[in-house]
């Protein structure tokens, strides 16, 4: 039998914290598990430690670990960085390898777990001769930490980045990481500075050609307009990002799909309610990232709100109430269903939840969600009907292919939680029409 001993907790914080608080055998608990001996396994690896019966049964260890953890994805990350470590490969394609498992960290939501693997890389690089990735890692590590709410410590992650990209003249990872600073600026209010970033990124990323760059400078812009109540420019940027962007199931289609996300969320601003309704229903059933799959739950939540439909809002109520979502996810949930709760006349569970939002915006550090007006989408906005002409063949495009159609009724919706994965047929909206007045 091989033994596997409880690491350190100093080494690795994260995943010892949350072996601490998962109940034992649950799937958190083997996902933590796993991860711990891998990282130790690859630790060792890194530190020359191969061939001896004991890094053989690390090894052991580890498969028998990753055979608990779902999903498949992951399970199969983990496979490939022991198969890197066991064939001895050169030190930076382990710790590659060790990144794309982060990676898959990160799609599944565990954003703390994603940015501990992260932060092993960032130490370990230069011993093994990766020095030229540091800039790409702790852009990763502040995207981690960022979507786990430590919004400070992602900036300094990324300054620490933009430092080690100016050492090496890198001007791409130099963008990249200007466009991740403007997210957290933007998340921040801070608008003037994260429009400043994103103008000199996006005129940079054209003037070199850089599609992938415009694609991602565009979408942020777009976001900032959108956030600080300026859709008509919100709408020019998204159209300046998708005729940068690719089509079809490509590298791009993680950020494909978020682009298509926001889209849909300026369209329902601008009365397109149906066909935003649609494109968030259609990414909460097959978008690849989980997190992209929650984030358009949580719109249909909002849309189902604004409606107001307490049908669907009990139904996307109960989907996401046990879905082990980040801090601001979770944040933003508890907020919509209190908003909810009090339209609908529930005034005990508005409370509830704005309760829990209180206490978890508290432990996580985060500021509380301030009330929203009432009907605050419910305005005349003044746009380009060409624009957005072009935008909704966007949009019909991709949830009318046919890897995507289903029953003009129903849409099926994935959702998974902390007791298992279940799958809720929810109704289309009202009309097949525009909702536009």
């Amino acid at each position: 039998m091989v033994a596997t001993t409880t690491h350190s907790p100093r080494r690795y914080p994260g995943f010892a914290a949350t072996l601490t608080h998962a109940r034992r055998g649950s799937r958190n608990w083997w996902r933590a598990r796993a991860g711990t001996l891998l990282v130790d396994l690859v630790d060792r690896r890194l530190q020359h430690d191969r061939g001896s019966a004991a890094s053989a049964r690390r090894s052991v260890a580890a498969r028998r670990a990753a055979e608990q953890v779902s999903p498949t994805t992951l399970r199969r990350a983990i496979h490939a960085v022991i198969a890197k470590v066991i064939e001895g490969a050169r030190p930076i394609d382990v710790l590659d390898a060790l990144g794309e498992y982060a990676k898959q960290l990160n799609c599944g939501g565990h954003f703390g777990l994603g940015g501990e693997v992260y932060r092993f890389m960032i130490e370990r690089a230069r011993p093994a001769g990766a020095r030229h990735r540091l800039s790409q890692w702790y852009e990763d590590l502040g995207y981690s930490l960022r979507e786990a709410g430590r919004r400070d410590a992602a900036s300094i992650a990324y300054h620490r980045g933009l430092e080690l990209a100016d050492e090496s003249h890198d001007v791409f990872a130099r963008f990249r990481l200007q466009i991740a600073q403007a997210h957290v600026d933007r998340i921040e209010h801070r608008f003037d500075e994260a429009r400043a970033l994103l103008s000199s990124a996006l005129a940079s990323a054209e003037a070199f050609g850089r599609l992938d760059l415009v694609v991602r400078a565009g979408h942020e812009a777009g976001v900032l307009a959108h956030d600080s109540g300026h859709v008509q420019d919100a709408l020019a940027f998204y159209t300046r990002a998708l005729h940068a962007s690719g089509y079809g199931d490509g590298e791009h289609r993680h950020g494909r799909e978020r682009l298509i996300l926001d889209i849909a969320r300026a369209l329902a601003d601008v009365g397109y309610r149906t066909e935003a309704r649609n494109a968030f229903a259609t990414l909460a059933t097959i978008a690849q990232e989980r997190f992209t799959r929650w984030i358009a739950t949580l719109n249909l939540l909002d849309l189902a709100t604004e409606e107001p439909d307490p049908w669907l809002f009990d139904e996307y109520r109960l989907a996401l109430a046990s879905t082990p979502m980040s801090a601001p996810l979770r944040l933003f949930y508890y907020a919509r269903v209190a908003e909810g709760s009090v339209i609908f006349g529930r005034d005990a569970e508005a409370k509830m939840h704005q309760a829990s939002a209180h206490r978890l915006a508290k432990r996580a550090g985060l500021p509380t969600p301030e009330p929203r007006s009432p009907d605050p989408r419910r305005r005349t906005i003044v746009v380009d009907e060409t624009v957005v002409a072009n935008l909704l063949s966007t949009v019909h495009e991709f949830t009318s292919a046919p890897r995507r159609r289903v029953d003009a009724r129903y849409r099926p919706l994935h959702i998974e939680s902390r007791r298992g994965s279940r799958r809720l047929f929810l109704r289309r909206g009202r009309s097949p029409g525009s909702d536009r007045p």
